[in-house]
């Protein structure tokens, strides 16, 4: 006689016998125990739900985009509940991340904006899930990749030549000297639309949209004779990059700086 379902281990058996009627025990009880080992940890699987986006420019030691969050999950069997963790290289060294059961087998961690911090490289990351055996943690298989993106920024601005204007002064000049390119170079991160928005006179704010090409790493626009009526002044001004993937909602781009200018060479 034994009770399966008891949680102390070792287990203990009572040898009983069958007098007919009713089974007995031995007087005195004959018994013998055994030990029930749950399986070892392993891992059935892991991911994380989506491709990281990393923020700022186009170098290295980058951070997780704000505010978008990331879960990484790994899914186990057996007796693993002394501990796991998941062990990769975010870009310049490896790092731990400690990993929390809930519910039972399920473990996860979130990946954020403070999550090592300035410690990201563009490329796939691979994962190597870990647990607790004692003092040593050790590795399982199998490992899991996840991707981490490029995020639009600008590496290169230049304009074809000066904008020209009527007149000699005052804030009611008119584009007059034919038209002039404006070519934003970005990575190919900057998906949906691109534009140029920049203030001709005061408090007159207009906007250059921005055509694709070079597999969605070049962007140009132009202005021509006439654009935005008579409503400049002279003199140079600074050049807002934006982008936006409904045509409604604009942000500025990033790049080495942020947010990324560059100053429209305009007549005086």
């Amino acid at each position: 006689m034994v009770n399966p379902t008891a949680t102390t281990s070792p287990k203990t058996i009572t040898v009983q016998y069958f007098n007919g009627a009713t089974w007995q025990s031995f007087s005195p009880n004959v018994t013998f125990t055994f030990t029930v080992q749950q399986a070892p940890c392993a891992v059935s699987a892991g991911s994380v739900n989506a491709s990281v986006v990393l923020a700022g420019g186009g170098g290295t030691n980058r951070s997780i985009a704000a505010p978008t969050t990331y879960t990484l999950t790994v899914n186990t069997t057996g007796e693993c509940s002394a501990g796991m963790r998941a062990q990769f290289n975010p870009g310049t060294g490896t790092q731990n991340l400690t990993l929390t059961q809930s519910p039972t087998n399920v473990w996860t961690a979130t990946l954020t904006s403070s999550t090592y911090t300035s410690s990201w490289t563009l490329g796939t990351k691979t994962v190597t899930p870990q647990y607790l055996n004692g003092a040593t943690w050790t590795s399982l298989t199998p490992t899991f990749t996840f991707a981490t993106a490029i995020p639009c920024y600008v590496s290169a601005t230049s304009q074809s030549g000066q904008v020209r204007l009527s007149g000699n002064s005052g804030s009611s000049r008119s584009v007059n000297g034919g038209t002039e390119t404006f070519t934003v170079t970005t990575s190919t991160g900057c998906l949906g639309q691109m534009r140029l928005q920049f203030v001709t006179k005061t408090n007159n704010t207009v906007t250059v949209t921005l055509g694709s090409s070079g597999g969605g790493t070049t962007w140009t626009g132009t202005i021509g004779n006439n654009f935005a009526g008579a409503n400049w002044s002279g003199g140079d001004r600074a050049v807002t990059i934006q982008q936006s993937t409904n045509g409604t909602t604009w942000v500025n781009v990033d790049g080495p700086t942020v947010p990324v200018t560059f100053t429209m060479d305009v007549e005086n």
